[in-house]
């Protein structure tokens, strides 16, 4: 018995993976934007020991006072960037995640409707639909 459940599990398992990568080749522009957007998002903080470096060598002989002083801002400046990397991110991928989860819902309520009564009445099916309201 357990093998059955763990060969239907993973049925349903690739199931879902397959209708994730329908999702994501449907939209496929929105994806790569927003995969773009994440890596450069992961790689500005990295460039701040570059940032770092440069500005010791600019300075040449640094005083205690303006290293700091432009560290600080060259560290506050990578964040930012970092940070609008990520909301843009989000924002050009909202839209997909909306209607991608739209749908997987829209489906899995088709698919409960199309079961039988038998099934409803033996696993009370209507305690999932009242908790999820």
């Amino acid at each position: 018995m357990a093998s059955k459940t763990n060969s239907a599990s993973g049925n349903v398992k690739w199931r879902i993976a397959a209708y994730l990568w329908q999702a994501v080749r449907a939209h496929g522009w929105c994806v790569g934007v927003a995969l773009a957007l994440l890596l450069a998002a992961r790689l500005v903080p990295v460039s701040f020991p570059v940032l770092r470096k440069r500005i010791v060598d600019e300075l040449g002989a640094p005083t205690v006072v303006t290293l700091p002083v432009f560290a600080i801002l060259g560290y506050a400046v990578v964040r930012f960037i970092s940070d609008t990397f990520n909301e843009v991110r989000d924002v050009a991928f909202s839209e997909v995640t909306q209607r991608t989860m739209a749908d997987l819902i829209v489906r899995t309520f088709s698919h409960l409707h199309h079961l039988c009564a038998r099934f409803h009445a033996q696993r009370e099916t209507g305690a999932v639909i009242r908790d999820t309201e």
